[in-house]
C-alpha cells in the first residue's frame, strides 16, 4: 500500500515515502491502523511496499504466542485468529491461512507523478 514517490516503478527509488493511505475512507475497518502505520512509515529512508505486511504478520505472531511459546499452541491460536491490521482485517482459519479476503486488495495508480487508488475490480 505504500509506495515511494517518484518513478512509477516504486522498487526505483525517490525521497519520500508517499502512503496512499491519505486516500483511505474512514469506513474502512482497519482505517485506524492503517493510517497509524501510514504516519509511522512516513520516514526517510529506504521503504518496501511489503513493510504493512510485515507489520501484520508480526502482530500475528505476537497474539498467538502471548503467554507461551507452545508452538502448537500459537498454531491453533493462528489459525482461529481474527485481527484488525494494517493491510485489512485477518480472518484466518485451518482452510484460509491468508486471511485477507478478496476485497481488501486496493489497486494504486501512479498518475501525473502522484499515487491514486480505485476500488480493486470484483473477483
Amino acid at each position: 500500500m505504500w509506495y515511494r514517490g517518484g518513478p512509477v516503478d516504486p522498487r526505483a527509488g525517490g525521497d519520500a515515502l508517499v502512503p496512499v493511505a491519505a486516500e483511505a475512507a474512514e469506513t474502512l475497518p482497519h482505517w485506524s491502523p492503517l493510517r497509524r502505520f501510514a504516519e509511522f512509515a512516513d520516514a526517510p529512508g529506504p521503504a518496501d511496499p511489503s513493510a504493512g505486511y510485515a507489520a501484520d504478520a508480526v502482530t500475528l505472531l505476537h497474539q498467538a504466542f502471548l503467554g507461551h511459546r507452545d508452538r502448537k499452541a500459537a498454531r491453533d491460536a493462528l489459525e482461529s485468529a481474527c485481527c484488525i491490521g494494517v493491510t485489512g482485517v485477518y480472518t484466518m482459519s485451518p482452510e484460509d491461512h491468508g486471511g485477507l479476503a478478496a476485497d481488501a486488495l486496493t489497486v494504486a495508480t501512479s498518475r501525473a507523478g502522484s499515487w491514486t487508488t480505485r476500488p480493486a475490480p470484483a473477483p
